[in-house]
């Protein structure tokens, strides 16, 4: 994943859900940081829960930040593939 973070264009939400799913944290705090620091246009938010509560279980508050955040960047920006250079 690492080396493919680079040729990310665009702005990225990174949810550091860092509640553990057994004995271990599913990712560990060294992993989100390598990919924060490729990623040029990174949001991190950060919460206690795990990976599987994040997807079956609501989070209103995580629902806002998620949908700030696209409303924030899907406006302003344009992939590469179709701007319009002159």
């Amino acid at each position: 994943m690492e080396h493919l973070a680079e040729q990310v264009d665009c702005p990225v939400m990174l949810i550091q859900a860092n509640g553990t799913l057994g004995k271990r944290p599913f990712y560990y705090e060294s992993q989100y940081k390598k990919l924060e620091k490729r990623l040029l246009q990174i949001e991190v938010v950060k919460t206690k829960e795990n990976h599987l509560t994040i997807v079956f279980n609501k989070h209103a508050e995580l629902e806002w930040k998620l949908l700030d955040f696209l409303n924030r960047n899907t406006l302003s920006y344009v992939a590469p593939s179709v701007r319009h250079e002159k």
